[in-house]
């Protein structure tokens, strides 16, 4: 298996902070509306349960950079990927007559940025710090 020669630098730590930080205001926002007493529109009952899903991924990612695991890079890459594919996905259902809602816009596009930034910093020192294993 491969292993790592460094140890992290300083922004990496700070990375894996934040994306924990991302996830658990994302559980905490996707609960409440999912928690909330009364009738909530269907489709924010959806954007809820993919928030909710992100938001233990996020923490889960998150714990795993700060431990520099391989497997938390790939996650980073994916969850970044998932929204975007969530952000396109967005488009056109509001493209299909459905009402914009700038603040989903808006979460979409800081949460890609965010996690577009963090996976390719982690990629970025584990190109340049990991061992191929040996043959």
């Amino acid at each position: 298996m491969a292993e790592a020669r460094a140890k992290a630098p300083w922004w990496a730590h700070i990375l894996a902070a934040v994306g924990v930080a991302f996830g658990a205001f994302s559980i905490n926002a996707s609960s409440g509306v999912l928690l909330a007493p009364g009738d909530t529109a269907a489709g924010d009952r959806g954007w809820a349960w993919f928030g909710l899903v992100n938001g233990v991924a996020y923490v889960v990612a998150g714990v795993g950079l700060w431990r520099l695991s391989l497997w938390a890079v790939r996650g980073a890459v994916l969850i970044a990927a998932a929204t975007l594919a969530v952000f396109v996905a967005y488009g056109v259902w509001v493209l299909f007559g459905n009402p914009l809602d700038v603040r989903a816009v808006a979460a979409l596009g800081v949460r890609f940025a965010v996690w577009t930034t963090i996976a390719a910093s982690a990629q970025a020192w584990l190109a340049r710090n990991i061992e191929p294993p040996a043959r």
